[in-house]
């Protein structure tokens, strides 16, 4: 009987050299409600203006007044395209109130909430950030590139190892986690919670064709700004639709 190595490979990774790689890896935001009041319904707050305020800082690195704003600009964005029943604008004041420990309606002062209500505003979205953290990692794999072997009738009956290649990844990940809170300025209560989080890696990797190459640099972290925007629009998908 005789036996035939099959022209085509079987890959389980596709060898172009030992080079480095960067790649970069997204996660989808998750987000629950954490608190509803019975009141708080689509009839209700279409009946009534609507402003995003500033974003709260409570927790985790520091993040820049730029990226507090996107995050507002975002808000503003989804609502209009998820929830267009909603009358929403930006309201005035800050974009980024740093604090350490506390809650979001705790950084919100009476000057700003005076300010909301003469412009109209019955609900006041904050931003309340409770997490920004960056980690990072290394991480070793190797992948076997084999060939099928065939009989003369083309049955596979076995495999040829063609080569190895092992890689060595460094990663950053930064997670950015979050509340929105709507506040009812004429109750003077919040009335919705929704917490979400997303967390987004960039990595390095360097590959060698005989051992464990040294891990490369690790890679700048994603930004907070990109991941913030992100969870600010999975929030939203949970503002009343039809009623809580």
């Amino acid at each position: 009987m005789g036996i035939v190595v099959t022209e085509k490979l079987r890959r389980t990774f596709q060898i172009t050299g030992c080079v480095g790689l960067a790649f970069f890896i997204s996660s989808c935001a998750t987000a629950r409600v954490e608190m509803a009041d019975a009141q708080f319904t689509k009839t209700a707050i279409a009946a009534e203006k609507t402003a995003v305020g500033p974003v709260v800082q409570i927790g985790g690195e520091p993040i820049r007044a730029h990226e507090a704003e996107a995050i507002r600009n975002q808000l503003v964005k989804a609502i209009g395209t998820k929830r267009n029943y909603i009358r929403v604008s930006s309201a005035s004041g800050p974009n980024l109130i740093h604090r350490t420990g506390g809650t979001a309606e705790s950084g919100i002062t009476h000057s700003m909430r005076s300010a909301a209500k003469k412009n109209g505003v019955r609900y006041l979205l904050v931003t309340e950030i409770t997490d920004n953290e960056v980690s990072r990692d290394i991480g070793q794999n190797c992948v076997d590139e084999t060939e099928d072997i065939v009989d003369e009738c083309g049955k596979v009956i076995g495999h040829r190892h063609i080569s190895t290649t092992f890689t060595t990844t460094s990663q950053s990940t930064r997670k950015v986690a979050a509340r929105f809170k709507m506040l009812d300025l004429e109750k003077g209560k919040t009335v919705w919670v929704s917490r979400s989080d997303s967390a987004n890696t960039t990595s390095n990797s360097s590959d060698s064709c005989f051992s464990f190459p040294p891990p490369p640099p690790f890679p700048v972290p994603p930004k907070a700004d990109g991941i913030g925007m992100t969870i600010a629009r999975a929030a939203v998908r949970k503002l009343p639709r039809g009623g809580i």
